[in-house]
């Protein structure tokens, strides 16, 4: 199978040095975190892209790059995911879906976000290891028990404005990757 690894970040230096580098931030919910998951040595998350709140705008929140290089999040570290048994086809049908399922009018800080998108994906890939509870961090942890904090107001906190091309398109076009036969 191909391997899948899930990639985190810090968003910034403060969640970096206030939030995400102490126990609390990794096991008790405090922590703030982007991530993506690589498949097919590409890395895709989901992200808020601005103007793109209409309920008619169809503009994917799927985005993607070369692994553990998210132009706006500070690298953190790889968490291996373990591999998947769909062949090639069928990885790159799921990820045509997911592009359509994750648009980007839906991104929400803490209801919607890249580490709920990663979360799904793995799942749909059918990894052998769990998905880590602690990457959701804090819009899992205490934001989900305190949901006045926010007042149900949109947050972008996690976002990518530069999305050119789709991760199917990417996926297509890499040398090796379309032309290979499913290994399974």
């Amino acid at each position: 199978g191909f391997p899948v690894w899930l990639h985190v970040y810090d968003l910034g230096r403060a969640s970096k040095v206030l939030l995400n580098n102490c126990w609390l931030g990794r096991q008790g919910g405090w922590g703030a975190f982007h991530c993506g998951l690589e498949v097919l040595g590409i890395e895709f998350s989901f992200q808020a892209v601005a103007n793109c709140h209409r309920e008619n705008d169809t503009t994917s929140g799927v985005t993607w790059h070369l692994p553990r290089s998210h132009p706006r999040h500070i690298y953190r570290e790889a968490l291996w995911l373990g591999t998947t048994s769909l062949g090639m086809s069928e990885i790159l049908s799921l990820l045509e879906r997911l592009e359509k399922e994750w648009p980007a009018r839906n991104y929400h800080c803490l209801h919607n976000n890249c580490t709920d998108f990663a979360a799904k994906a793995a799942s749909s890939l059918q990894v052998s290891r769990p998905f880590p509870r602690w990457v959701h961090g804090v819009a899992k942890g205490l934001l989900a028990v305190v949901p006045s904090v926010t007042g149900g107001a949109q947050l972008p906190c996690c976002s990518s404005w530069d999305t050119l091309v789709t991760g199917v398109e990417f996926a297509k076009s890499r040398p090796g990757l379309s032309g290979r036969q499913d290994s399974l």
